[in-house]
């Protein structure tokens, strides 16, 4: 079984792509820190794919707390030096917005007066 939990930080914001097939797709980093006092973070890079890409796009940005679950992909390419180079990604197959939504700064909505009387309960 291939299953990977983790809970930290968006380190910036979310890159949204489409590939030459048309499919959505979106990269994001998420620093996790480590247990121990002044240890560091470990950072994870991950992809969403789909609907849950539009989502992450939408809502997430540089340091919103989130929980992602997904699965580890392991790949190699070759860089512009020729070097081999190998990654490590977490393809996501739910993200938790962990932060509370910005608050926006005035209300679109207008409070209504009712007559008490009105309700039906």
């Amino acid at each position: 079984m291939n299953k990977v939990i983790i809970i930290g930080n968006v380190t910036k914001n979310v890159d949204r792509q489409v590939t030459a097939q048309g499919t959505v797709y979106a990269r994001f980093t998420v620093a996790v820190n480590r247990r121990g006092k002044d240890e560091g973070a470990d950072f994870f890079n991950v992809v969403a794919w789909d609907k849950l890409a539009d989502s992450c796009a939408a809502f997430l940005a540089k340091g919103r707390k989130v929980c992602v679950e997904g699965s580890l992909r392991f790949g190699e390419y070759t860089d512009r030096d020729g070097v081999k180079r190998h990654t490590v990604d977490i393809t996501a197959q739910s993200v938790e917005f962990l932060s509370p939504a910005e608050k926006r700064e005035e209300s679109t909505l207008t409070p209504v007066e009712t007559d008490e009387s009105d309700l039906p309960f």
